[in-house]
């Protein structure tokens, strides 16, 4: 996505988002791919670890997004294409852009 790399973050940030829209992270599902898993399920709760799991709909996910909306006062939504929405229009959301990227980050 091209908007990731408009983004006024550092290169690292950056970088990471770009593994994160294109399913490159390396979650239990995507290191499943090159080499056999024992537990492939989330360290936070039972269900299998993704990148839209882990994220976006995992328990711990789903609370930090809540607090971020509420502490913007902003719905930031609850996947991937409503985080980024607000990376395409950058200059409008330029806070918001920091905050999400930052928390992807640091989640």
């Amino acid at each position: 996505m091209q908007a990731v790399w408009k983004l006024k973050n550092p290169p690292r940030v950056q970088f990471f988002l770009g593994l994160l829209s294109n399913n490159r992270v390396l979650t239990r599902d995507n290191v499943a791919k090159r080499k056999e898993v024992a537990d492939p399920s989330c360290l936070f709760c039972a269900e299998n670890e993704s990148v839209t799991h882990l994220f976006f709909q995992c328990c711990v996910a789903e609370n930090v997004w809540g607090f971020i909306s509420s502490w913007i006062n902003k719905s930031v939504g609850t996947n991937y294409e409503s985080v980024a929405s607000f990376w395409l229009a950058n200059k409008k959301y330029l806070v918001t852009n920091v905050i999400t990227s930052a928390v992807l980050w640091v989640i």
